[in-house]
Order: structure tokens, then sequence, then C-alpha cells
């Protein structure tokens, strides 16, 4: 099996986590690795989801790409399948994590769904989990507002990004109601990238 490196991005509760968990139990010699988990603990702060936030952005644009080159070592054999962001969303402001490392991946996959599907995620899972997205107080329009202007980013950012780095790439939707046709989607592209 040759070794192939896929980024999957999208913005908070699109549902990547999701959608790569039922594309491992598929395939489950590929390589799902969850990248903010997995770059906390090689920067030495296991699961401080609120201590990264408050990192100098410069300082994670120096140390991401030698986490990427030692991930990418660390799994050279394996259909890799990373689990991660192309822009951040912090209390309502936009942080780009992209970079020339993404030059290293074989292609980009996007996962997006409908906005509303997505607030109502976040909405749900707000008592057990707090993804720090919206400024303190914000309205469900304001929350709206700033998820539909997130989303629009995110995807101008992939597209500019495959086109800047020549790189195979597919928009995947994944509604709450469908899993399986978005499998089959992923599954398809897998099989032209081997041809």
């Amino acid at each position: 099996m040759a070794s192939i490196r896929y980024y999957f991005g999208g913005i908070n509760a699109s549902g990547k986590s999701t959608l790569l968990s039922a594309i491992k139990k598929v395939k489950p010699e590929y390589e799902v690795i969850h990248v903010t988990g997995k770059f906390m603990r090689w920067l030495g702060m296991d699961n401080d989801y609120e201590r990264l936030r408050t990192l100098d952005p410069d300082f994670i644009s120096q140390e991401f790409p030698k986490f990427i080159k030692d991930l990418l070592h660390q799994y050279k054999n394996k259909v890799l399948l990373l689990d991660s962001h192309y822009l951040n969303l912090i209390r309502g402001r936009v942080f780009d994590r992209t970079g020339p490392w993404l030059k290293k991946f074989d292609a980009l996959v996007l996962v997006e769904a409908d906005v509303d599907d997505i607030l109502k995620r976040i909405k749900k899972e707000a008592t057990e989990k707090d993804r720090a997205l919206f400024p303190e107080g914000c309205s469900e329009k304001e929350c709206r507002q700033i998820l539909t202007r997130y989303w629009r980013l995110t995807k101008e950012t992939f597209e500019s990004l495959a086109r800047k780095y020549g790189k195979p790439f597919k928009i995947i939707t994944n509604p709450d109601d469908n899993l399986r046709q978005a499998v089959n989607i992923f599954l398809k592209f897998d099989r032209e990238l081997r041809h």
C-alpha cells in the first residue's frame, strides 16, 4: 500500500472527526491523527485547550512546521489522514494556521456542513465542551454571522492553497443524515489518487 498523506480541514463542528472515524472503520489500515491533541502533547501541554488558545500566534507558526515534520516522519509508510484546520476561530477572531509545510501533503480535503447544522452541533455540546469560538455575550445572530464569515474565509483559503501548491483537492459535504455518502466520496477520491 503506497503512502499517501491527506490533510483534512474544516471549521469547528463541520464533522471532520466523525467522518474520519467512519473512514477508519472501512479502512482500518489508515492512520487518523487528530492534530490539535497531538500538537498539544508535542508541546508538553497535555490537552490544555485554553493555554493553546493563548499562545502567541507567531510561536505556533514557528513550532507547527516542526511538529508536522516529526509527525510525517513518524508515519512515513502509512496512509495518513490528518484532522485539523486551515484557519482557527478563537473568540470571534480568525487565525491562519497554514504554511509552506502543506506542500508535504499529497492531497487537501475540506469538510463542510450547513451553518445551521454546525450551530446546532455547537449548541448541543456546549454544556460539555467550550470551543471558545465566539466572544462572550454573542447573540445567536452575531454568532451566525461570525461562523458564516469563518466558513467563507476557510473555503477561500482552502481553494487558494490547492491552487498555490498544485495539490489534488476534494470538498466533502458532511450532513447529519448521510455520513455514508460522505465516506464514499472520500473513498472514490482516494481510489482516483492512487491510479
